[in-house]
């Protein structure tokens, strides 16, 4: 009776080469599976960057409907405290700190630090990359009387210079004009600083010298852009209020037509 029960407990078990099959198996079907997870989930934070950025598309216009068709300015003003910067002027929309410009440069600082990390502003795939505004102004001195415009966010008011804020209604083409993109506070538009250098070693110019400061700060690799963060791709919204997904060579070329008004 012993022997018929040991050879049963023999016959159900498993053997050393057996399970070594089972585990290969196992990890063969992780190894086809782990990509297309990964794949989705690159979907689906892309999915949830550009809900962000559609978002700050409508906190913008927003303010130009309370503001007779103005966009924001990037600094109201030339005291360059952060509660006079572009973000700040369109948080309230957003359901962010309202920064209190009779606040101190260091108290202005820290509220927008604060507005700053906010996930809303932060894209999943990236910690490291933030909805940036398309900044560029070609300026006038003050006894010009006209300033010309490079990009949609321009200084309202700056001592010794003119500069105008500009209206949506004098924009052609709004749909095809860079509002936001995915970089670090805001990128320099290619319209203005064209790229000249390789930041990045794979043979396309992607950086302008003089933004890059002689590439002291990673940041300001693509004009402080972020183009690749999405498999090569990036999110930006236009002024017009939509969201599209570009290539990284579409995004760095300066005469794509994205990067100045038509």
């Amino acid at each position: 009776m012993t022997r018929t029960c040991t050879s049963i407990r023999r016959l159900i078990g498993f053997t050393l080469v057996e399970l070594l099959v089972v585990i290969g198996i196992i990890a063969l079907l992780i190894a086809v599976l782990l990509p297309t997870l990964a794949r989705a989930r690159g979907a689906a934070q892309q999915v949830a960057c550009a809900s962000n950025m559609r978002q700050w598309g409508f906190a913008v216009q927003m303010y130009v409907n309370e503001n007779k068709g103005f966009l924001p300015p990037f600094m109201s003003d030339g005291s360059g405290t952060y509660g006079t910067m572009w973000d700040s002027a369109i948080a309230k929309y957003l359901g962010m700190k309202v920064i209190d410009l009779s606040l101190t440069p260091t108290q202005q600082y820290n509220a927008w630090v604060e507005n700053f990390y906010k996930p809303m502003r932060r894209c999943p795939t990236d910690p490291e990359t933030y909805i940036s505004a398309n900044y560029g102004a070609y300026y006038q001195p003050a006894n010009s009387t006209w300033a010309k415009f490079r990009a949609p966010f321009n200084y309202a008011v700056m001592p010794g210079y003119k500069w105008t804020q500009m209206r949506v209604t004098k924009i052609r083409g709004s749909s095809k004009l860079i509002l936001f993109g995915e970089g670090y506070r805001f990128i320099y538009s290619y319209a203005v600083w064209a790229p000249d250098m390789d930041t990045d070693g794979d043979g396309i110019k992607d950086t302008n010298s003089g933004v890059n400061s002689g590439g002291a700060a990673p940041w300001y690799n693509f004009n402080g852009g972020h183009p690749k963060v999405h498999s090569g791709r990036s999110n930006v919204v236009m002024v017009d209020g939509h969201v599209e997904n570009l290539h990284y060579k579409i995004w760095i070329n300066p005469n794509n037509g994205l990067w100045i008004p038509q």
